[in-house]
């Protein structure tokens, strides 16, 4: 046998034939029951996100390391690449010295040849060197 108790707004609410402090009480329980399954709830989504988060930042330091890992690799294949530039350029001046240093030996030479096969030419060729060489150097002084 239920009695009903109404509200200004009409609202019955069963009271079961309890006295009105074991409804309180009741309400009081349910109320506990609630809030403390809504701190439990709050608990486990809390510790929810904090694993989310660590698994987020876990994943970011890994990708950081992969990252400098991939840029320490391409730093390490441009150096490579800078210094066979470096030993080509320098292999090749080098070469060009040796040519350059060979041939004016050999021109040398061929001068002394030429100067011991032909005096004659030689003296005269280097009088008039001499010759446009003195005119050059006087009217330089002139101006």
């Amino acid at each position: 046998m239920t009695d009903e108790i109404t509200t200004e707004k009409k609202n019955p609410i069963k009271t079961n034939g309890n006295p009105p402090g074991d409804r309180l009480e009741a309400a009081r329980e349910k109320a506990k029951k609630a809030a403390e399954t809504v701190k439990q709830r709050y608990e486990e989504a809390s510790a929810d996100i904090r694993r989310g988060a660590e698994r987020a930042s876990e994943e970011i330091r890994r990708g950081a390391h992969q990252m400098k890992a991939e840029a320490q690799k391409a730093g390490r294949r441009a150096g490579k690449k800078v210094r066979q530039g470096y030993d080509q350029a320098a292999e090749s001046l080098r070469s060009g010295y040796e040519k350059v240093s060979r041939d004016v030996r050999h021109a040398g030479s061929d001068l002394d040849h030429f100067v011991r096969e032909n005096p004659g030419k030689s003296l005269l060729i280097a009088t008039a060197v001499g010759f446009v060489v003195g005119l050059l150097v006087s009217r330089s002084q002139d101006r």
